[in-house]
């Protein structure tokens, strides 16, 4: 199963009020960043080495990156 593929049957589950579990959004949008992070650019670049490149130390890697993300991720 693909990390997408994972994240997909996450954001599928309810729960019992027929709202989504806090647990399986945080896990689906880990496994969208994990995957994103580890994948090539249009370049063939990883996004973390981008990510590694641009970051200055301001404030944890982690978090940058997944700023990065968000930013690409709403377009």
């Amino acid at each position: 199963m693909t990390p997408e593929r994972a994240a997909e049957v996450l954001r599928g589950g309810v729960g019992r009020v027929g709202e989504m579990r806090p647990a399986r959004i945080m896990g689906a949008d880990a496994l969208e960043f994990q995957a994103w992070l580890f994948a090539p650019d249009d370049w063939g670049s990883l996004n973390i080495t981008i990510c590694a490149a641009k970051w200055h130390g301001e404030d944890s890697f982690i978090d940058y990156a997944r700023a990065e993300w968000q930013k690409e991720r709403k377009g």
